[in-house]
C-alpha cells in the first residue's frame, strides 16, 4: 500500500521541529507496517521562514520528501486555500510521476485536509485527516469554521484527532465523530536514569515561545515560588524559540530571576540531554491539543505540573504529575508539591509505561488498520 501524507513542513537542522509530527508518522508507518508512506510538503509559510523555494526532493532518516515551497503566510482563508489548491495540484503530479498513484492520501491537519480533499475525491483516492489544531481545541467555534469542517470531516474516509479533549470540541462542532489515535512520539531517546534530585532541583519547560504556551504565567508563579521558598535552590531551564522571547528575558530581568535559563531552540538529542540534568518539567499552556514534551519528559522519568489545557488530561494522573488551573497561586503550591513529593513517584514505572503505551510501533499500526479500513 502506498500513501502519500501531506503536510505543512518537515525537520531540518535550522528548524527541527518544523512538521516533526507528520515526519514521525510516516518514518513509523514505514519501518512497522506494510505500507509505503511518501510524504508530501505543502510549505506556505511566509517568505520571513527563510527556506529553498520551488518544488524539489528530499530524503531524510528514510523518508522519501517532496517540498513545495511558496511564500505565502497570512492571507485570508479563501486565498490560502485557493492557491494551496493548485499549488496541490503540482506537488501530487510530482510525486505520482516519481512514486505511481497513491491508494490514500493523509493529511496532516484540516487546514490541508480542505486543500485536499476535493481533488483526491475526483481521482478517487480516499482521504484521511489527523486534526491537531489547537485553535479548534475549545468548544466554541465560529459559524463559518464549523461549516467548512464539519463539510470536510463528513466527506472524508475517516478523521483521526490527537485527543480525547479535541475529540469533545469536534463532535460538540460538527456532530461528527473521530478516532482518536495519539501522535506517534519517538521516545527511544528518553530513558529514566537518576534516582537522586538534583542540587539545585531543577524545573524544566519546552515549548515554542509563543503566546498560547503561557510562559509569562509561569514566569510569574516561578518569581511567587522563589520569594515563598528562600530556603529551597531551584532553577528553571527554558527549552525554545519564538517571537515572544525578547519579552519573556526582560521579563526574567527584571523579576531579578537568576536562576532561570534560556536555551533557544534545540533537537530531540540535546533536549533528551538537558532532561538527564532537570529534574521536574512544566508547562502552563493555555490549549493542547495532545502534548508531545509531556511525554517525552515522563519517558525521562520526571513528573510534570501542567494545566488543565486539553490533550495531556488523557495520560497525566497522579502518579505522574500535577494538572492546576491557570492561576500562579496553585501552580506556586504544585511547584512546592512536586519537591515535596519528589521520592514517591515511582519514576523507573512510569518512564517504562510511556515508553511502552506510546511506542512507534504501537501508534504505526493502529494507525495502519484505518489504512486497511478505508482502502477496502
Amino acid at each position: 500500500m502506498n500513501v502519500f501524507m501531506i503536510s505543512g513542513g518537515y525537520p531540518s537542522e535550522t528548524n527541527p521541529q518544523n512538521g516533526v509530527f507528520a515526519f514521525d508518522q510516516a518514518k513509523a508507518i514505514n519501518e512497522y507496517t506494510n505500507c509505503h508512506v511518501f510524504l508530501g510538503v505543502l510549505d506556505l509559510r511566509s517568505v520571513l521562514k527563510k527556506r529553498r523555494y520551488g518544488v524539489f526532493f528530499d530524503s531524510v532518516d528514510n523518508v522519501e520528501i517532496t517540498v513545495c515551497s511558496f511564500p505565502l503566510g497570512a492571507v485570508p482563508d479563501t486565498i490560502y486555500e485557493e492557491i494551496g489548491k493548485r499549488l496541490f495540484h503540482i506537488l501530487f503530479n510530482k510525486m505520482a510521476k516519481q512514486y505511481g498513484l497513491p491508494d490514500i492520501i493523509h493529511a496532516q491537519f484540516g487546514n490541508i485536509g480542505i486543500i485536499v480533499n476535493k481533488f483526491a475525491t475526483k481521482k478517487g483516492i480516499p482521504v484521511v485527516v489527523t486534526e491537531h489544531a489547537s485553535s479548534l481545541n475549545n468548544n466554541r467555534w465560529d459559524e463559518k469554521t464549523k461549516k467548512k469542517y464539519s463539510f470536510l470531516y463528513k466527506n472524508v474516509a475517516a478523521t483521526i484527532c490527537v485527543s480525547h479533549a479535541l475529540k469533545k470540541n469536534i463532535q460538540l462542532n460538527t456532530g461528527c465523530e473521530p478516532l482518536v489515535i495519539p501522535n506517534i512520539v519517538d521516545l527511544r531517546r528518553f530513558k529514566f536514569s537518576r534516582d537522586k534530585p538534583h542540587d539545585p532541583f531543577t524545573f524544566i519547560c519546552v515549548a515554542n515561545l509563543v503566546d498560547i504556551k503561557n510562559h509569562d504565567l509561569l514566569l510569574r508563579a516561578f518569581k511567587l515560588f522563589c520569594n515563598s521558598n528562600l530556603e529551597i535552590k531551584t532553577k528553571l531551564l527554558i527549552v525554545g524559540d519564538g517571537p515572544n522571547r525578547q519579552r519573556l528575558e526582560a521579563q526574567v530581568s527584571s523579576s531579578e530571576l537568576n536562576n532561570v535559563q534560556f536555551f533557544g531552540r534545540l533537537a530531540r538529542n540535546e533536549i533528551s540531554d538537558l532532561f538527564e540534568m532537570s529534574d521536574a518539567f512544566i508547562l502552563t499552556s493555555k490549549s493542547e491539543t495532545f502534548g508531545v514534551a509531556f511525554l517525552e519528559a515522563l519517558a525521562s522519568g520526571l513528573p510534570v505540573i501542567t494545566t488543565a489545557c486539553g490533550g495531556p488530561l488523557d495520560f497525566i494522573t497522579n502518579e505522574c504529575g500535577i494538572v492546576v488551573r491557570e492561576d500562579e497561586n496553585e501552580i506556586c503550591k504544585a511547584l512546592t508539591t512536586i519537591i515535596e513529593r519528589y521520592r514517591n513517584y515511582d519514576r523507573a514505572t512510569f518512564s517504562k509505561h510511556f515508553r511502552d503505551n506510546y511506542s512507534p510501533n504501537l501508534i504505526s499500526k493502529t494507525i495502519y488498520s484505518v489504512y486497511e479500513r478505508v482502502s477496502g
